[in-house]
């Protein structure tokens, strides 16, 4: 009976190693199989590929393009309906936000990147919608793709107005405060 038992011992220490020895090479061979090429080792090493934390990371971030849209509709039984916000409000609170941030204002498309304020009024409600966009490359298998006007970044608060443009530029401005605080953060680590 001891021997047997002895006997089942050692089959069990060889199989124990066996499967071990066996883990171990498999564990191996899948490292291996990941190790990028040298050409990938040469791309990740570039600072033109750097890989993005935040996706607000950009080359002059003090350069910043602003492209604004407003758009209202209103009930017809409200009389004129209209509650004084206007484009120009909009980009002159964004602009100054910006500027007090040390942050140039762009014109046009002067740079691939931008930041987008679409501020929408629907009847008495509102929403506020702020996004980067700018190019983005990204591989799927083997292939390389680049996507230009990628949103990598967006923020939206909504609410009512109750017929002034106040709320709405308090919540503008909250908006701004959030992109801003994360852009500079993300630009000067």
């Amino acid at each position: 009976m001891i021997r047997t038992i002895d006997k089942w011992e050692g089959v069990m220490k060889v199989t124990m190693r066996s499967i071990i020895s066996i883990l171990l090479t498999l564990l191996s061979v899948v490292t291996l199989g990941f190790e990028p090429s040298s050409a990938q080792v040469k791309r990740d090493s570039n600072p033109q590929f750097k890989i993005s934390k935040k996706g607000l990371e950009v080359s002059d971030y003090k350069k910043v393009v602003l492209l604004i849209e407003l758009e209202e509709y209103y009930d017809e039984d409200v009389g004129g309906g209209k509650i004084g916000l206007t484009k120009e409000m909009l980009r002159a609170e964004c602009e100054s936000r910006l500027k007090q941030a040390g942050l140039e204002i762009m014109s046009g498309f002067n740079r691939p990147e931008y930041l987008y304020v679409n501020v929408n009024i629907r009847y008495r409600s509102f929403y506020i919608l702020m996004q980067l966009n700018r190019p983005v490359l990204y591989r799927v298998k083997e292939t390389e793709y680049m996507k230009y006007g990628a949103k990598t970044w967006q923020g939206i608060l909504l609410g009512q107005h109750g017929y002034t443009p106040e709320y709405i530029m308090e919540c503008l401005d909250k908006l701004l405060e959030d992109f801003i605080n994360e852009y500079l953060k993300a630009n000067t680590e």
